[in-house]
C-alpha cells in the first residue's frame, strides 16, 4: 500500500471517529472541531431536510462525510476509501437546522 493511501486511510478513520465521539462541526473551548467547506443537501419533494453530503478536506485527498450512506469516502487519485460510521443523528441536526435557516 502506498503512502498515499495509507495516509487517506488514516484521514478517514480519524474522521469517523471524530464523527461518532460527537466531535463533528462547532466549536467548543479546545476549538474548531471539523470544518465544512461544501455540503449538499438531500431533500424530498415537499422541501424537507433528508441527509447532507459534507467535504471535509479538499485538494489533496478529498474526503466527505455522507449521511445517507453512513460513511465517511475518501477520494485520492484512483484510490477510494469508505470507512462506515452510525452515530450521525448529530451532524444530520447540525445540517437540518442550516437547512432550515433558508
Amino acid at each position: 500500500m502506498t503512502d498515499s493511501k495509507k495516509k487517506l486511510r488514516r484521514m478517514c478513520d480519524s474522521i469517523a471517529e471524530d464523527v461518532e465521539q460527537n466531535r463533528a462541526f462547532g466549536w467548543d473551548e479546545e476549538g474548531d472541531y471539523l470544518q465544512a467547506y461544501s455540503y449538499s443537501f438531500v431533500i424530498s419533494s415537499d422541501k424537507r431536510y433528508e441527509h447532507v453530503r459534507v467535504m471535509v478536506a479538499g485538494g489533496g485527498p478529498n474526503i466527505w462525510i455522507d449521511t445517507q450512506d453512513q460513511e465517511v469516502q475518501g477520494f485520492w487519485g484512483s484510490y477510494v476509501y469508505k470507512k462506515p460510521i452510525y452515530n450521525l443523528d448529530h451532524v444530520d441536526d447540525y445540517f437540518e437546522e442550516i437547512w432550515n435557516s433558508y
